[in-house]
């Protein structure tokens, strides 16, 4: 998710937990919740003003649904504003693939809302 600054976004264990801003880490739990075996983390990308989502979930549509729901949470706390309330991911923003314990994940490509 193309964000304003990425250096706002302070991670911890292994990048899997966000410590700031406020409030992310809460609303991506809450989120993930919904999800059978569900699990998502977000990490800043060391390169470019882009948050990168990894969604992990028990079948490729609520992989792919987790990451657009989480990725419209980073929108609404780090995007340009432009986009508020309109994030949505095509399938071809998607990389996936199944972990060793048959997990679906996917982790979105970066997303620019302005495009």
């Amino acid at each position: 998710v193309k964000v304003v600054d990425r250096t706002v976004v302070i991670t911890a264990n292994a990048e899997t937990v966000v410590v700031q801003p406020a409030g992310i880490q809460e609303a991506i739990n809450a989120e993930t919740a919904k999800y059978h075996q569900g699990r998502c983390f977000i990490r800043p990308s060391g390169t470019e003003d882009v948050i990168r989502v990894y969604a992990e979930a028990a079948t490729q549509e609520e992989a792919d649904e987790l990451a657009n729901s989480v990725a419209k949470i980073v929108d609404q706390f780090l995007g340009s504003g432009s986009s508020r309330g309109a994030t949505t991911l095509a399938s071809s923003d998607f990389v996936v693939a199944i972990n060793s314990w048959n997990t679906v994940f996917s982790c979105t490509r970066a997303y620019d809302p302005k495009k």
